[in-house]
């Protein structure tokens, strides 16, 4: 499954900030904004918490490629198997945005289906 954009990409240190901690949703900072702000409202916490790592579900295996639309930014492979870390590599020739490849699981490619 392949899903991509155009949009703003990610440098290297955003690669690391939003995929290298596992299920990193931005959930504790929102708690610590809304609370300051006192704002009683973080019941919603974990309704939406699992976001990209979610994809090792049915994937074995994801690859995130991108390129910041920052000036100069140079392009990056991300690679995880989620169970072993990631690593990063710089990767010549990619277009602005992210596109992300998720390789199914052996009992998950029904999800490549219409269907489903």
């Amino acid at each position: 499954i392949t899903i991509e954009d155009n949009g703003l990409g990610m440098t290297k240190e955003e690669l690391i900030a939003n995929l290298g901690t596992i299920a990193r949703s931005g959930s504790k900072e929102f708690i610590k904004n809304v609370s300051s702000a006192g704002d009683n409202s973080t019941n919603v916490i974990g309704q939406f918490g699992v976001g990209f790592y979610s994809a090792f579900m049915v994937g074995s295996h994801v690859t995130v490629l991108t390129k910041s639309a920052k000036p100069g930014s140079t392009g990056y492979v991300w690679n995880s198997n989620g169970a072993d870390g990631y690593d990063i590599k710089e990767a010549a020739g990619l277009p602005r945005g992210t596109r992300i490849v998720i390789q199914l699981k052996d009992d998950a490619l029904e999800f490549c289906q219409k269907d489903r």
